[in-house]
């Protein structure tokens, strides 16, 4: 899974962020606004979609104006995508008159392609968002729509599927901006690794526990596979942000201001301050210098498993659920191996990992929130868009298990997307013959034996301090990459890089976030 990548990483965020921060007219606050903005949506759906049944879901499409629907997320344009559109149109069209064009953007390029799409005012109408992914940013420019009406009349499948709490993770201002995924909501971090490479070097979850447990094989790969980098690495996912951004620390939405994991407390703190964030910076460093982790990591956009793919890396960082090794192999080209390097750990972030949000330029909004609905209930469409076309794209070896057709594998697919765990109920997709039989049952497992954050539901609303926000992520662009790539010196910059996020107003926003953090606390103990 990219969750997070996916699935899925506060250095995208840290990363992006200011490419969002232009565009789209600011508020002073997005609770303040969500009461006339559900009322304005409701009386569009009202105007453009007449059921003929008032039974919640129950659609008539005769009923219905004919629509075409833009689905937007992450991800890379499979071969086949104008053949899945079409047959995804002819289908829609019998269950809610709408066409699709249904359209991957590239993880590097996605945030900065969506922010281009608003500031034109370009109609769309489903797109990828997660509190990771500036929904709550997305949300204060009015930019997505608040939808609990329509999701009360139009989404009966999903408000059946997915958990109230886990609906409320991705709430701001106590409204629903979309629909969350059923999936994992939580995760460990660790890394991945080509199993040919990992067994020939015996790398192993016997041998790696802890992260610089690591340190004399990736030498000995270092020497022993000239041309390969041990490592892949980009600013954005790099096995320090597995260590410390999403593993260590609950980082509470945008902004400044985290909760550590191991206190187990609701304290808010600047986490580059603190010695465990050194420590990993150290031994990032140490790999970096020491060739372990590509030279271009803090500037270079491509996908990790890209480079696994082409041979040119051995392995990298990844946040990791039950059936993680065959997912990323499917994206590799190549069976790997995975390595937990924690137990599981269940933040807000996690829960609220992949949500669909309806844009404010929708065509519809009702008919996004049927189409976002039939991804909680519809087998057919879900999994047309997760793997194609049955017989070109791929074929089945029994009622719920498929492979590719003969002469066909992962690395000439026409349609290898594998993003299963942002297109609404995962456990409607169809298995690999390399899946585990029970891999949704290990899901339930998995959740259940996380670790919960002390912060678990809580959504931060940056509107107060929102200037403070903008200014911090100017200097955290400037810096993070560098950081958590290793490119640079920790012991001299990580000191300057904190003098430059106190004179961006750091310390406010960790204020401010830490009164709403103890509102919220206070709350849930009524």
């Amino acid at each position: 899974m990219k969750k997070r990548i996916g699935t899925l990483l506060l250095a995208v965020s840290f990363s992006v962020t200011m490419a969002l921060s232009g565009c789209g007219s600011s508020t002073t606050s997005s609770a303040a606004s969500t009461s006339t903005e559900t009322a304005a949506v409701s009386t569009a759906a009202a105007e453009s979609t007449a059921a003929a049944s008032t039974e919640a879901g129950a659609i008539d499409p005769k009923t219905l104006k004919p629509v075409k629907l833009v689905f937007v997320t992450m991800g890379e344009t499979p071969k086949n995508l104008a053949a899945v559109n079409e047959e995804a149109s002819k289908y829609l069209t019998e269950k809610i008159n709408a066409t699709l064009e249904y359209r991957p953007i590239s993880w590097g390029n996605y945030a900065n392609k969506v922010n281009l799409m608003f500031a034109s005012g370009e109609k769309f109408d489903l797109m990828f968002t997660a509190s990771w992914m500036f929904e709550a940013q997305f949300a204060a420019k009015k930019q997505i729509l608040a939808v609990d009406d329509l999701i009360a009349q139009y989404a009966p499948d999903y408000l059946a599927t997915v958990p109230q709490d886990v609906r409320e993770a991705g709430f701001i201002g106590g409204k629903a901006y979309g629909l969350t995924g059923y999936k994992e909501w939580a995760a460990d971090k660790g890394l991945i690794f080509n199993k040919e490479i990992a067994d020939k070097y015996g790398i192993s979850a016997d041998t790696v526990k802890t992260w610089s447990d690591l340190t004399p094989y990736l030498e000995k790969i270092k020497k022993g596979e000239p041309g390969m980098s041990p490592l892949a690495a980009r600013s954005e996912n790099s096995p320090m942000v597995q260590m410390m951004a999403i593993n260590a620390y609950d980082t509470l939405g945008d902004g400044p201001g985290c909760i550590s994991r191991t206190a187990g407390d609701t304290k808010v703190v600047n986490m580059f301050e603190q010695q465990d964030f050194m420590d990993a910076a150290k031994l990032t460093r140490e790999w970096f210098t020491k060739g372990y982790i590509n030279k271009d990591a803090a500037s270079t956009t491509q996908m990790e498993y890209l480079a696994v793919k082409a041979k040119k890396a051995a392995g990298y960082g990844q946040s990791g659920k039950p059936g993680i090794a065959a997912q990323e192999g499917r994206q590799c080209g190549m069976p790997v191996i995975y390595i937990p390097m924690d137990k599981p750990y269940m933040t807000t972030s996690d829960a609220a990992s992949a949500i669909l949000a309806v844009p404010s330029t929708a065509n519809d909004p009702a008919r996004s929130v049927m189409f976002a609905n039939l991804l909680h209930k519809d087998k057919y469409l879900v999994n047309l868009l997760n793997w194609g076309i049955e017989g070109k794209d791929y074929v089945k070896a029994d009622e719920n298990t498929i492979k590719y057709p003969d002469g066909m594998t992962a690395e000439n697919s026409t349609y290898n997307l594998n993003m299963s765990w942002l297109m609404g109920d995962v456990t409607l997709n169809y298995l690999w013959e390399s899946d585990e039989k029970d891999i949704y049952d290990q899901y339930k497992k998995f959740n259940d034996s996380a670790d919960r954050s002390a912060a678990l539901g809580f959504s931060f609303d940056p509107t107060p301090v929102k200037n403070e926000v903008a200014a911090y992520n100017n200097v955290i662009k400037q810096y993070t990459g560098a950081i958590y790539s290793g490119s640079v010196d920790p012991a001299t910059t990580i000191p300057k890089f904190n003098d430059a996020l106190k004179a961006a107003g750091m310390e406010k926003v960790i204020a401010e976030k830490q009164k709403q953090l103890d509102e919220f606390v206070a709350a849930k103990k009524k």
